[in-house]
Order: C-alpha cells, then structure tokens, then sequence
C-alpha cells in the first residue's frame, strides 16, 4: 500500500501517538522507482485562528521480501513530525492498512497507524479494522473529518 498510487487517509492511530495540533492528515504518491517510493505528507495545522496545510516529503523504501517500511530521510522531518526509521506493515489489503512501530514480542503491543482509501475512510474493511483493534496499543478510530478537503 505505501508504494501504491492511491491517496491514503489516516483514519486511526494508537492514542500515545494523538497530536491534537494536526489534522486532515493524508499521504498522496509523487513517485516510485524500485524499491524506492516518494509520498508527501499532507496535514493541516494551526495557524493563528486558521488552519493551513503542510506538505512534507516522505522518501521511503520497501523490500518485496519483507513488510518492513523505511523511512529513508526521517532526521529531515523532524520540524513537523517524529517518524522512525522503521515500521512493519503489520496487515494490509487494496482498501486499508495498518502501520505499527516495530516491535519485538507479540505481548507487546505496537503504537499503530490506520489509513484508508477516500472509498472506505468511514467504512474500514473487517480485517483491517479487527487487527487494527486486536494488536495495537491504545486504539482509535476517528475516521476523515467531512470538514477535510479529500
């Protein structure tokens, strides 16, 4: 799913990882070449008393053995956001996917990130939303604000 062309809407996140400071967050693909996939990170931030969009760049890398996602230019993000340098693609499937730090017992529970596609960012498909639920710390499913511009 990272490396797909398609918008992703972030629906739902572990609750640690809730910034109330950011909203509307999505990631739309620029690019892909190999392994090696470009995405921009769109979300909307304070801004006196309005609300302004910001794009960062994400230059990510996958491997097809692997459901590892990383963050190749993570330390250049640091203004906006905290990433790590890692993550797994605990589950996915065409419609949705599930995100989680890395982690190294299956008793410990990952903080998490829920995305969709603009066709189910209400309506997260069963098994997305079940894993989502059973194996993430904390989780919340908030869905895309209809204020958002999609």
């Amino acid at each position: 799913p990272p490396y797909s062309q398609n918008m992703w809407y972030l629906v739902g996140y572990s609750s640690p990882l809730n910034s109330s400071g950011y909203k509307c967050v999505k990631s739309r693909h620029t690019k892909t070449f190999g392994n090696y996939v470009n995405r921009s990170l769109l979300f909307d931030v304070p801004k006196g008393d309005q609300w302004q969009t910001m794009t960062v760049p994400l230059n990510l890398m996958m491997n097809n053995t692997s459901d590892r996602v990383y963050v190749l230019n993570y330390g250049q993000m640091h203004q906006w956001i905290f990433p790590k340098p890692q993550y797994w693609l605990l589950y996915y499937n065409w419609n949705s996917f599930v995100l989680s730090e890395l982690f190294e017992s299956i008793s410990q529970k990952p903080n998490c990130s829920l995305w969709a596609k603009e066709s189910y960012i209400n309506k997260v498909p069963n098994s997305t939303m079940n894993t989502f639920m059973a194996l993430c710390e904390k989780p919340d499913y908030v869905g895309f604000p209809s204020y958002c511009t999609k």
